[in-house]
């Protein structure tokens, strides 16, 4: 039975993220396009590490990565930002997407597929692989959703037009870019 230390597994994030940006015009990719290609390319990383045997694997992620305290969570965590930064991200999206909650559940939604992907016994883990490309799709709809854009924008007008009057509270005021002169006008 092989150990795989932590720093292999965090080794294999770092590998991943340097295999996304070297993709041809990767920075211009879709968040889709961007998250399921890294998890794909940390998935490869992972199943290629020397192992006797896939349970071995398995057990070494499960007791060496798999928490969220571990390394490897974090390294995942903070490889996010840079996934997470695509063209179709909305502004709002990416300001929510790179707090230290929405890249918590991200990394660890990714360590439950690849738990579910090195656990996978199907041909060609097919299973898994069906299970992650929903997922991801998922996930990136969510990332990529206009919704929160659109809320602020609706939000900034009703302020702006003084439907809700709370322009003068300075955070408000700074939040949503408004000088005092817009402010009287």
């Amino acid at each position: 039975m092989s150990n795989h230390t932590s720093q292999e597994f965090v080794a294999a994030v770092h590998v991943a993220l340097a295999e996304l940006e070297q993709i041809p015009e990767s920075s211009g990719l879709p968040v889709a396009d961007r998250l399921t290609a890294f998890f794909f390319l940390l998935l490869d990383q992972i199943e290629g590490l020397e192992s006797a045997d896939q349970a071995a694997l398995r057990a070494s992620f499960s007791k060496e990565a798999a928490w969220f305290t571990s390394d490897f969570h974090e390294a995942v965590r903070t490889g996010l930002s840079a996934v997470m930064n695509s063209s179709d991200v909305p502004l709002v999206n990416r300001v929510l997407a790179d707090s230290a909650p929405a890249r918590f559940m991200v990394a660890e939604m990714l360590v439950q597929l690849l738990s579910a992907s090195l656990g996978d016994d199907s041909e060609g883990k097919q299973r898994s692989a069906a299970l992650s490309d929903k997922v991801l799709a998922a996930a990136a709809s969510v990332l990529a959703s206009q919704i929160p854009q659109k809320t602020a924008d609706v939000f900034r007008y009703a302020v702006e037009a003084d439907y809700l009057p709370i322009s003068n509270i300075p955070f408000v005021s700074d939040w949503l870019g408004m000088d005092s002169k817009s402010k009287e006008a």
